[in-house]
């Protein structure tokens, strides 16, 4: 996500759906013309099917030298659990 400004990027996560949206704002140089250009300019949308097993209160996101990283714990209601059994005696 080069050419993004952190204050533009909005994750939503909502119903199971994980949203991120940016804005590319690219100006090209002042008195300069570009004979060549690799980025794609243009906004920038995804959305992911991530399920319902997130803990939403604690998703976090941060953007630092064009790398946006997600932080989505799962929920310890869902998390799986292992359960010990006693011998029964027959009867």
């Amino acid at each position: 996500m080069l050419a993004v400004d952190d204050k533009k990027i909005t994750v939503q996560f909502e119903r199971g759906f994980l949203t991120v949206e940016t804005p590319k704002d690219f100006k090209q140089p002042e008195k300069r013309r570009l004979n060549h250009n690799e980025l794609l300019i243009s906004d920038y949308r995804v959305t992911l099917n991530i399920g319902n097993r997130i803990d939403e209160d604690k998703i976090s996101a941060s953007y630092k030298c064009g790398l946006l990283a997600l932080v989505m714990p799962i929920n310890k209601l869902h998390m799986q659990m292992k359960i010990a059994t006693k011998n029964a005696q027959a009867i």
